[in-house]
C-alpha cells in the first residue's frame, strides 16, 4: 500500500476523543497529576501523584499512553501536546486538555507526530471558538480531523523515524536547560555572601541604578506591523520581526504585565542592537559604574517580585512598585567576573541554539514527508 492508497479516516472514528473517567476506583489509588504547567512545550512532562479522591472532581480523566492536546489559547498554539508517559495506570490533568486514545487501528506516536505538525496548528487556529483570551479547540474539531492510515506496521516504522531525529532535538534542549542552570549555580557560588544578614553591602533601590525608558517604548497591533529584520519584543521575549526599531543599545527588560516574576520565572532579559518594545515590559537602562547587566538581570530573576505586584484580575509590576527594588551592590570587579563566566556560558548556548535550530528543521522536514508517505 503506497501512501496514495492510505485512507484518509476522521480522527473520532479511530481514537476515543476525551473518554469518560474510570469508575469505581478506590478512593486512595495513587494517580498520576498534569496540570499545565506540568506540559512542556516540546512534549515533555514533569509527573506528580496524588490519591484519587483529590482528582475525581474537576479535572479531566487520562490513562497511560493517552496524547493529551492543550484546547485553549496560547497553550494549543505554542503546541503544549503530549503523550502520557506516567507511571500510574491511570491520571488526572487540567480541565483545559483533550485527551485520545488511540484505537488498535492507531499507533500513539504516530498521531503525537501528525498533531504536532504546524498546519494541523494552523488548521486548529482557525477552529477556535470563544472571546480573545480565551479561546478554545472544540472537541469537534479533534473528532472530525482527518489523518492518513496506513498499515499498523508503516505507521510504526514513520513514528520510529521521527522518534530518532526528535530524540536528537531532546537532547540538545536539555543541553541547554543544564546550561541554564550552571549560570544559576554560579551565581549562587559567587554571590551566595549577599543573602546573608550580616553580609557587608551596600543595598539600594532599582532606580538608583538604573535609567527607566518606558516613555520610549510603543506598542503595535499585529495588523500594523511590517515584516523586517529587527526584534519587537513584548514581557516575556521576542513577539515578531517588524522594519523599524526605537533602540539601538544593550539595555535590560523587566516584564511589566503578561509576565511571572517568582523566583526563577526570568521575568527579566537583555536586549542588543535595534530593537523595538511594547508597552509590556520596563526598559532600564543599567549605571554601569555601578552595577552590570547580566548581574542585575540574574539578581532579578533570583528573587521573588511578586511582593512588588498589584492587581488580580491582570497583575502588574507597575513603574513605581520597580523602582522600589532592592538591589545589592557588591564589588564590580566581582560583577565583571560574574558577567565574564557567564559570556562563555552562553556561547555554549548559542551554539546548541544554532545546532537546534538545524535540528529542528530536519525534524519538520521528516514530519512533512513522513505524513506524504515519502520515508
Amino acid at each position: 500500500m503506497t501512501a496514495q492508497t492510505w485512507p484518509m479516516v476522521k480522527l473520532g472514528d479511530v481514537a476515543n476523543i476525551n473518554p469518560p473517567a474510570p469508575q469505581h476506583l478506590p478512593h486512595d489509588t495513587i494517580v498520576s497529576f498534569l496540570p499545565m504547567k506540568n506540559v512542556s512545550e516540546d512534549g515533555s512532562l514533569v509527573l506528580d501523584e496524588c490519591p484519587y479522591n483529590g482528582t475525581k472532581k474537576g479535572y479531566t480523566s487520562l490513562k497511560k499512553q493517552d496524547i493529551i492536546v492543550a484546547k485553549i489559547t496560547p497553550c494549543f498554539e505554542n503546541k503544549k501536546i503530549a503523550i502520557a508517559h506516567i507511571p500510574n495506570k491511570y491520571g488526572f490533568g487540567s480541565t483545559e486538555f483533550h485527551v485520545i486514545r488511540c484505537s488498535e487501528k492507531l499507533n500513539n506516536r504516530f498521531a503525537f507526530y501528525f498533531l504536532r505538525q504546524d498546519r494541523i496548528n494552523k488548521l486548529g487556529q482557525e477552529y477556535m471558538t470563544g472571546s480573545a483570551g480565551q479561546k478554545r479547540i472544540p472537541q469537534t474539531f479533534l473528532k472530525d480531523l482527518l489523518i492518513p492510515l496506513p498499515p499498523l506496521s508503516e505507521q510504526k516504522r514513520i513514528a520510529a523515524i521521527l522518534d530518532k531525529a526528535y530524540d536528537l532535538c531532546q537532547l540538545r534542549r536539555h543541553a541547554l536547560k543544564k546550561l541554564d542552570v550552571l549560570g544559576e549555580a554560579i551565581f549562587h557560588d559567587m554571590f551566595r555572601y549577599i543573602e546573608k544578614d550580616n553580609a557587608n553591602i551596600r543595598i539600594t533601590k532599582l532606580e538608583n541604578i538604573i535609567e527607566i525608558l518606558d516613555n520610549m517604548r510603543r506598542p503595535i497591533t499585529k495588523k500594523d506591523r511590517n515584516p523586517g529584520i529587527f526584534p519587537y519584543y513584548g514581557a516575556t521575549g521576542v513577539l515578531d520581526y517588524i522594519d523599524k526599531y526605537i533602540f539601538n543599545e544593550p539595555l535590560v527588560l523587566l516584564g511589566e504585565d503578561g509576565a511571572k516574576w517568582g523566583k526563577s520565572e526570568k521575568s527579566a532579559y537583555p536586549i542588543l542592537g535595534k530593537t523595538w518594545v511594547n508597552n509590556h515590559a520596563h526598559v532600564l537602562k543599567p549605571n554601569r559604574k555601578k552595577i552590570t547587566d547580566i548581574f542585575l538581570i540574574f539578581f532579578l530573576n533570583k528573587t521573588d517580585l511578586t511582593p512588588f505586584v498589584s492587581g488580580t484580575t491582570v497583575p502588574k509590576l507597575n513603574q513605581k512598585n520597580t523602582k522600589q527594588i532592592p538591589i545589592p551592590l557588591p564589588p564590580l570587579a566581582e560583577q565583571e567576573r560574574f558577567a565574564a563566566r557567564i559570556a562563555k556560558i552562553e556561547a555554549l548556548q548559542e551554539h546548541h541554539r544554532q545546532a537546534l535550530a538545524k535540528q529542528e528543521m530536519l525534524f519538520q522536514s521528516l514530519q512533512q514527508r513522513a505524513f506524504r508517505g515519502e520515508l
